[in-house]
């Protein structure tokens, strides 16, 4: 029977953890539902409780680490590379989908290009501080070389892409699905810390919390008191002497487990995304269907989610007293909070549901037979 004429075998492959699991478990789920035969490969080490049960699909695990060095112990076993590359032959996918940027796809890359691969691509910027930055590029390239189709989230990556030599008509445009999940784990009796601006995620310098602090620190000479919430790894070493001028701030410097998420979430007044720099934003698919206003710069593709006195408020990057006045203006004005709560929550609705992204995606998979 011609592949067309039955429900397609779809290979998902992520074995990356955090958010870019996340994004492949969500869109596993979606197509799940649809009557696609769904093979997931992934890390039994993720949480796996978010992959919903289902006929149609097969979950296959490895216990593969995501921090070295026991990664490359992994990573250099034959059996494990063969069990992976046996649960691929004997599923005979119609398309394999490649979620994340993992190194496992370089030695692999001689027998998978013998499938229609699409491959989402979530940032083709190698950021100043990664440690990995050669072996990042040569990941990046090997799964580019092998796609038929590349998958970004926002005309922003895809020009950069262009600019790389990516031929245009293999790169389209689908954009973040939203991160309602969190919300199974909220509690009812958390309540936002009055005048709280929230900085969540890992702690790099792309992500400028140092110009968030500055603009906490001309706040309350402003007179307008905020409490700063910080939660996510990262060394804040670097950023001590402003912290101290910090007085209300509550501070959790790990990295936070799924079910301990949304409660940062449900603590806060506001979220800020003070970023020198970004492609994309996991945390504002957090934020947005959790109603919690976001403060964001216009860098990268998040405008072209976030609109400006719509759903969010959005500043110059680097602009310390510009992101200042935003967040006076949110936390001082309780209607406004509640208009931009409402314009993220459409937003959602409207663009970012999953079986939305879902449908988006099949059609990419059928344009590859």
């Amino acid at each position: 029977m011609p592949a067309a004429a039955r429900p397609l075998k779809i290979a998902i492959v992520n074995y990356s953890s955090s958010g870019l699991f996340h994004y492949a478990g969500c869109l596993v789920n979606a197509l799940a539902a649809t009557d696609a035969e769904i093979l997931f490969l992934t890390s039994c080490r993720n949480n796996l409780t978010l992959i919903n049960q289902r006929a149609n699909l097969t979950l296959f695990t490895q216990d593969a680490p995501h921090a070295l060095p026991a990664f490359f112990a992994w990573f250099f076993n034959p059996r494990e590379q063969w069990l992976f590359y046996q649960a691929i032959k004997q599923f005979r996918p119609d398309v394999i989908h490649l979620t994340d940027s993992h190194a496992i796809y370089v030695p692999h890359q001689w027998w998978l290009a013998r499938y229609p691969i699409l491959f989402t691509q979530h940032d083709p910027i190698v950021r100043q501080g990664d440690v990995y930055r050669l072996a990042s590029r040569l990941i990046h390239r090997t799964q580019q070389r092998l796609a038929s189709k590349i998958i970004v989230h926002g005309n922003f990556i895809k020009d950069i892409l262009v600019a790389q030599g990516i031929a245009a008509h293999t790169v389209a445009v689908i954009p973040h699905g939203d991160y309602s999940f969190y919300q199974r784990w909220r509690k009812p009796d958390v309540k936002p810390i009055p005048n709280s601006v929230l900085f969540f995620g890992r702690v790099l310098d792309y992500k400028g919390l140092d110009i968030l602090l500055r603009s906490i620190i001309e706040l309350q000479q402003a007179g307008v008191p905020a409490h700063l919430i910080i939660a996510g790894a990262g060394d804040l070493a670097k950023y001590r002497s402003l912290l101290r001028q910090i007085p209300h701030q509550t501070i959790d410097n790990r990295a936070i487990p799924d079910e301990e998420v949304i409660t940062y979430f449900q603590m806060s007044t506001l979220i800020a995304l003070p970023y020198r720099e970004a492609s994309q934003s996991g945390i504002a698919a957090i934020a947005m269907p959790a109603g919690v206003p976001i403060v964001a710069t216009k860098v990268g593709a998040l405008p072209e989610i976030l609109q400006d006195d719509v759903n969010s408020l959005l500043v110059e990057p680097r602009d310390v007293t510009g992101l200042t006045s935003a967040l006076k203006r949110v936390l001082q004005d309780q209607h406004l909070r509640h208009r931009l709560a409402q314009g993220a929550r459409q937003t959602v609705r409207t663009r970012l549901l999953w079986a939305r992204t879902a449908q988006q995606y099949y059609q990419h998979y059928q344009s590859l037979l």
